[in-house]
């Protein structure tokens, strides 16, 4: 019961965002960006789900991973990855992920190709004008407040600026928290946007008994070169106990 409400909760998110396919919104001057944006999110979603006590060994093994190049996040259990487009003029672009047209869903391929990225423009928008051109990462979920209040709510984890200059993960981070206010103030469709909490990986094992208002069920573990690492864990009275809360 827990999960179909959990299912629910996002499905209406996806809905209430009021998206249109994007037409004019994609110019040539933001091409590129989207492009990159498009193929980070591709990356992030084919990679392969590990187990928590993977994770576990890889950290406990000294010098197995840069830590200092690397930041983990939680994943909520019911989410789609989505990623915001900030553009001039307060356009704004949403890049969500589609099961690719020429390919079944139980296709043999590998889920990296099984699934392609489509641009969409939101049909209501109140976004901020002094936002730096970028792309912000995010996991669309419901959140849900002490007085029970659903809400949908774009959680923003990593960032791509149109103007770049090999920015490591915790400069990315850094800036993310930076903006964090202008971001709060952003909404598209009935989804506000809130900066997640990032942290050392060293501190993924306060992720599994973090008490959050939404479910969660993974760890993302994200680095210098963008690759994103997905580790899974089992918190199924944990979620049972959130999703009850919808």
């Amino acid at each position: 019961m827990c999960e179909r409400n959990g299912m629910i909760y996002t499905i209406a998110a996806i809905q209430k965002l009021s998206l249109r396919f994007s037409v004019d919104s994609v110019s040539v001057h933001s091409a590129k960006l989207l492009v990159n944006a498009t193929q980070i999110l591709q990356s992030a979603l084919s990679s392969r789900i590990q187990g928590y006590e993977t994770l576990f060994e890889i950290i406990g093994e000294t010098g197995a991973v840069p830590l200092h190049d690397m930041l983990c996040t939680w994943r909520p259990a019911f989410c789609i990855d989505i990623f915001l487009y900030f553009g001039k003029n307060d356009t704004v672009v949403v890049g969500l992920p589609m099961l690719a047209d020429d390919l079944e869903p139980n296709s043999k391929n590998d889920d990296g190709s099984a699934i392609e990225i489509k641009h969409f423009s939101p049909e209501n928008t109140t976004a901020v004008s002094n936002l730096a051109e970028c792309v912000c990462f995010a996991h669309l979920t419901c959140d849900t407040d002490e007085e029970g209040n659903n809400t949908m709510v774009a959680l923003v984890y990593d960032i791509l600026l149109q103007d770049e200059n090999s920015l490591d993960t915790r400069q990315r981070y850094e800036f993310l928290r930076s903006i964090s206010d202008p971001l709060s103030r952003v909404v598209i469709g009935d989804a506000c946007v809130r900066v997640q909490w990032a942290g050392d990986p060293c501190m993924y094992d306060r992720l599994k008994s973090l008490v959050l208002p939404h479910a969660h069920d993974g760890i993302v573990l994200y680095g210098n070169d963008r690759s994103y690492s997905r580790f899974a864990f089992e918190l199924e009275a944990s979620v049972c106990a959130s999703a009850a809360q919808y």
